[in-house]
């Protein structure tokens, strides 16, 4: 299981735990224009939050991780605990949830119509294994600390942080989850 944290406006520290990706930028704006119409119309709400959002924000992340600081630019930073996502994409290839790392990926500055090439990588290669993920520079760590600015909206699988500080961060929680896999899932082979 991933673990967020991030500070509150007010400086206090916040947890929760989360099993797909949490991020702050773009996917969390995605989140938030979505939610109103998430449960009527499903997956998508996401599709259209992401077209009305053409010019998302650019911002600075300073990532800490492994005794290294990376300074990138990018609409988003997102932790992946599994990033599989609807028809079998994998986000970040080789991100697994029985790894004991956190996957870290910020997506260059772009528009949004530019995450074509990588919307079509995703759907011939779902894996990354072959053709990776264009427009994303991906970090495998056991925690990191991500300083975002300007502070960016938040989210955790889905669920939108209100308040946050622009600081945040996440680790890998190992041996947290019992997984039930029943013979129909792909999962059982």
């Amino acid at each position: 299981m991933g673990e967020l944290f991030w500070l509150d406006e007010n400086g206090n520290e916040k947890r929760h735990g989360f099993i797909i990706i949490a991020g702050s930028g773009f996917d969390a704006e995605i989140m938030m224009k979505a939610a109103p119409t998430k449960n009527d119309i499903g997956e998508i709400a996401y599709f259209l939050s992401a077209l009305a959002t053409p010019n998302p924000t650019v911002a600075h992340f300073t990532i800490e991780h492994d005794g290294i600081v990376e300074e990138l630019d990018g609409i988003c930073c997102m932790a992946g605990n599994t990033s599989v996502i609807q028809n079998d994409i994998n986000l970040f290839p080789d991100c697994r949830m029985n790894d004991g790392m956190v996957d870290i990926a910020v997506i260059e500055p772009v528009k949004t119509v530019q995450l074509l090439p990588t919307v079509i990588t995703a759907a011939l290669d779902p894996a990354g294994k072959v053709l990776g993920r264009p427009q994303f520079k991906i970090i495998q760590t056991k925690e990191a600390k991500i300083t975002c600015t300007p502070s960016l909206g938040m989210q955790f699988d889905g669920e939108i942080i209100s308040s946050n500080s622009g600081v945040f961060g996440a680790r890998a929680l190992p041996q947290c989850l019992d997984l039930i896999v029943d013979k129909f899932s792909p999962l059982g082979k």
